[in-house]
């Protein structure tokens, strides 16, 4: 219960985003670069990034982010949902 009351800092967001990029196949040549990531809700937690062709992101990178955050920060056991939205 406490973890879904946790406010992570964008600068947070950016260190697990590129550690993703680091470590995955080349997300980056269809997405551009996460834009503007930030904490939009708590219950259950939720997470924006602004991306060049929100339809685009692959199921396995959206898998990696809900687990890489689950793991950094102690969301174990409650659900993470990102939200891509194209950039503006």
């Amino acid at each position: 219960i406490e973890a879904r009351e946790k406010k992570i800092r964008p600068e947070e967001l950016r260190e697990v985003v590129d550690e993703a990029f680091a470590v995955g196949p080349t997300w980056t040549e269809h997405l551009g670069d996460f834009r503007n990531l930030h904490q939009v809700g708590h219950r259950p937690p939720q997470f924006i990034a602004f991306v060049l062709d929100a339809n685009k992101v692959p199921e396995a990178l959206r898998r990696y982010l809900k687990r890489a955050i689950r793991e950094r920060f102690g969301f174990r056991g409650n659900p993470i949902r990102w939200v891509f939205r194209h950039k503006r």
